[in-house]
């Protein structure tokens, strides 16, 4: 996933099964803030099941590992999640998101 400011790569996921770390959608990968002069930072995006945005933010000017879980604690697993890179420019101007992925369990 890559736009103008921000680079998510060797990006890797999967729908853990019920019962193993709360059937969640588990997701890693390298989120890297690919203009450090600008002076936003940069964050992933993911949302599943119908819940709101989770944010999981980068160091500025900097690539960080991520590797998180996301899950609806309502379920026993998750079947159905988005996830998207942005670029944080403040409450002046509206982020710059990559386009968002959609994965879905077979």
């Amino acid at each position: 996933m890559t736009v103008q400011g921000v680079y998510f790569y060797e990006g890797r996921y999967k729908f853990n099964p019920p019962g193993q770390n709360h059937g969640s959608f588990e997701w890693a990968g390298s989120l890297h803030d690919a203009v450090a002069r600008d002076g936003h930072n940069v964050y992933m995006q993911v949302r599943v099941e119908g819940h709101g945005a989770v944010r999981y933010y980068g160091k500025q000017g900097r690539t960080v590992s991520l590797h998180k879980s996301n899950w609806d604690g309502a379920q026993q697993y998750t079947d159905d999640a988005y996830i998207r890179a942005c670029v944080d420019r403040g409450a002046a101007q509206s982020d710059l998101c990559t386009a968002e992925l959609h994965y879905k369990k077979n």
